[in-house]
């Protein structure tokens, strides 16, 4: 299966590449969107059990949720059991694969790559960054604030970036994810509008495929995207004013949320978003070492 989904990944990422331009987009979703305030005035946690937020960290992050799903579910704990599944970046990827109940296939694919990291090299080649991708992330972890104002000019540097295309990227999170289509309406994930600096929330009701939510999650200042919602042109989820969208599941009964902070940015005050973390916030009611 693994093998098989390596294949199909490669071959199909190098068709894509040869068949679209650098700068190519999925297709966009709804021409509107509207955008969640922070803090959210009408709360997904509200009426659930239980809610699991996920924040971002990069691939290391990946890796290091899925082997905490493992430890947990070895203690008697399964992520599967949360109503509402909030995802954010890293977080968003893991969180698509939990709400389709695919975590085991993800970890296969992911233990995979890391014997032959070079056919992930392949499919999203590490090319040298260029001067406008360097000042993207330069403007991100020089902020000193979490203000609309500073989102919306990191917003700008990511928009005049010179990224890869997202294409790969979206194609390799449809494998990773088994398909496009929404497992779950109890999965949610992130984005922010790089022009206004707004928070998107996307779900199976936004009418876009799981892979390009994801993808609009992901879509890193510098590194990738930024990519298309409707009429917006997103960036990664953490770059607000909250990294890991905490207040989207205010009121539920038992929230656990994950998230890796360092000390990427100028300032402390603005790690929350351009982080790739190394703390992790517990569990309200259960812990397991």
């Amino acid at each position: 299966m693994v093998l098989g989904t390596a294949a199909s990944l490669l071959s199909a990422g190098r068709a894509w590449a040869q068949a679209n331009s650098h700068s190519a987009q999925p297709t966009a979703g709804p021409d509107t969107l509207p955008a969640m305030p922070i803090p959210a005035t009408a709360s997904l946690g509200k009426g659930r059990q239980r809610a699991l937020v996920l924040g971002g960290g990069g691939e290391y992050f990946i890796a290091w949720l899925l082997g905490f799903a493992r430890g947990l579910h070895n203690a008697g704990v399964s992520y599967a059991t949360a109503d509402v599944i909030i995802g954010t970046s890293a977080g968003a990827i893991v969180g698509s694969a939990i709400a389709a109940g695919h975590v085991g296939l993800l970890r296969e694919d992911i233990d995979f790559f890391g014997l032959f990291p070079k056919l992930l090299a392949d499919l999203i080649p590490a090319h040298p960054s260029n001067s406008s991708q360097v000042r993207a992330r330069d403007l991100a972890e020089a902020a000193h604030d979490a203000s609309i104002a500073t989102i919306q000019a990191i917003g700008r540097g990511a928009m005049a970036a010179h990224n890869p295309s997202v294409r790969n990227l979206e194609l390799m999170i449809d494998i990773l994810s088994l398909g496009r289509a929404w497992p779950s309406d109890r999965f949610h994930a992130t984005t922010t509008d790089c022009y206004t600096g707004e928070r998107l929330v996307l779900s199976q009701s936004s009418n876009v495929p799981i892979s390009h939510a994801v993808c609009a999650s992901v879509s890193l200042p510098g590194v990738f995207g930024p990519t298309w919602i409707g009429d917006r042109l997103c960036m990664d989820g953490a770059m607000c004013s909250t990294s890991t969208h905490c207040d989207l599941v205010a009121g539920a009964g038992a929230p656990w949320w994950l998230r890796l902070q360092t000390k990427l940015c100028a300032s402390p005050t603005f790690q929350t978003i351009f982080s790739r973390s190394t703390a992790m916030s517990k569990p309200r009611e259960r812990r397991h070492s």
